[in-house]
């Protein structure tokens, strides 16, 4: 049986009581004054006053749980930010305001935020004729260490950025941008920001890229990063630094790297140049290219798309014991599971998406193997209860396709061995599946907190709703999704 509901801690109780008494306070001053006002701000530094009392940590904490929840009405995260972004606040999370909020948020920023460690703006989008605001921002603020500001950054941003701030050890400039290599290295030219920043976040995926010889640049002038995020031609920029002739030595740090089209020569020279690569992601490799990076006994991230499945073995039969997390998206071919199990030992995620074909061949257990989502690929109901059965340490558990299950078959895999780790189900398209099989899972998995999606299995609305009610008069902790039309 899974557990009960918990009582929520006092701390995050009185959050939320000091939470409603803001908003109430807000919406009533709303209704006599118009937003901005002066009358409303004068009207609100009251509640400001009484909580100015709050230990600085506590302060925060409130601000933070206030900006992230977005059901609350814009106008009272605003007076929040207003009153509760204070000199000692180390972190800020602006969260999604409508688009006529930018300018105040930022303002507020300006004025109050010159403390702050941790800025994320990914809720506000400054363009071309308001950037002057973020460059504001950047010269004020100058102990960042971690910085995001997705679909702002252009070689202004990025020479404010290389000016002002020495600290920076994470920043992300994802997203539609126009960085160029006079932005790149004017960025770099700040010594101290360059040996500081570890992990960059850059790339527009499904958008226009950065060029890879704009990129090359912060490859090659900033000696401690691991990561380029999600930019996808990492493996070019590298190509283009050897190519200039200055670099034939280069060993970079990078931990990660994604690359598209990789051919035979680009993965040579990845696997020469980043002895330390922990991460890689291929999009649409060459042939016989995968096998290849058996050269890195390092990896223990792989992600593969628009690949052979056959060029899977000779890779991880050399490398698996260190792999633990695999995710392949169209797979072309047969992919065995019990290859991954043999050759994985130690994996942990395992992620399919439009895999052709899945089958299993023998019988290996998935000893540490904790999350694992089959999605849109053809697999028997043999190869899930293989699965099921070898994964004793499974907590997510995700087959978003058709499957042929049953009731006795689910009762067979769970009636044997109670499945402590087990919290997550997702079968949305189990159409044999009745109430027996809620019931095993209720009985079963005691650490069970979400089942679904219950209206693709052979159950009606007036079933889904016994079940709620069972479940609340127990006071278990358990949600049941289901999507009735």
């Amino acid at each position: 049986m899974p557990a009960y509901l918990t009582v929520p801690p006092l701390s995050f109780l009185s959050l939320e009581e000091t939470a409603d008494l803001v908003v109430t306070a807000v919406t009533i001053t709303n209704l006599k004054f118009k937003e901005f006002s002066e009358e409303t701000e004068n009207a609100l530094q009251c509640v400001a006053d009484y909580l100015s009392v709050l230990p600085p940590n506590i302060s925060e904490e409130f601000l933070h749980y206030i900006l992230r929840i977005e059901e609350f009405d814009p106008i009272v995260r605003y007076w929040a930010l207003k009153f509760f972004l204070q000199p000692h606040t180390r972190a800020l999370i602006i969260g999604m305001f409508p688009e006529t909020y930018y300018t105040r948020l930022v303002e507020v920023i300006i004025l109050q935020g010159a403390g702050l460690q941790v800025l994320d703006l990914k809720g506000v989008w400054l363009n071309h004729e308001s950037s002057h605001l973020l460059q504001t921002i950047l010269e004020n603020i100058q102990n960042l260490t971690t910085l995001n500001i997705p679909h702002m950054a252009n070689d202004t941003v990025l020479e404010t950025i290389g000016l002002h701030n020495e600290s920076l050890q994470m920043m992300d400039i994802s997203g539609d941008c126009s960085i160029t290599e006079r932005g790149t290295s004017l960025l770099c030219s700040n010594q101290a920001l360059a040996a500081s920043l570890q992990i960059l976040n850059v790339g527009n995926p499904g958008g226009e890229e950065v060029e890879p010889f704009a990129i090359a640049q912060f490859i090659k002038k900033l000696p401690n990063l691991i990561s380029l995020g999600p930019y996808a031609h990492v493996g070019k920029a590298i190509v283009h630094l050897i190519s200039e002739g200055d670099t034939k030595e280069l060993k970079t740090n990078l931990q990660h790297v994604h690359d598209t089209n990789t051919d035979i020569k680009t993965a040579k020279i990845i696997i020469e140049t980043c002895p330390k690569l922990q991460s890689l992601y291929l999009d649409q490799p060459n042939e016989n290219v995968i096998p290849l990076f058996q050269a890195m006994s390092k990896l223990d991230q792989i992600k593969l798309h628009k690949f052979q499945c056959d060029e899977l073995k000779p890779l991880l039969s050399k490398i698996g014991s260190s792999v633990r997390s695999l995710e392949l998206i169209l797979g072309a071919g047969i992919l065995d599971l019990s290859m991954i199990g043999m050759t994985c030992p130690q994996i942990t995620k395992f992620i399919c998406y439009k895999i052709e074909i899945i089958r299993h061949f023998e019988q290996v257990s998935f000893e540490h193997l904790v999350r694992l989502g089959i999605f849109y690929s053809d697999i028997s109901v043999s190869c899930i209860k293989y699965i099921l059965s070898s994964a004793q340490k499974l907590e997510e558990l995700s087959i978003g396709d058709l499957i042929d299950i049953s009731d006795a078959d689910i009762h067979e895999i769970l009636s044997h061995t109670v499945r402590e780790n087990l919290r997550d189900v997702w079968f949305p398209n189990a159409r044999n599946l009745t109430t027996q099989s809620v019931q095993c899972f209720i009985e079963n998995c005691p650490n069970l907190r979400s089942l679904g999606e219950l209206s693709g299995w052979d159950l009606s609305p007036s079933d889904v709703t016994d079940f709620r009610a069972a479940i609340q008069a127990e006071n278990i902790d358990l949600r049941l999704w289901e999507f009735f039309g």
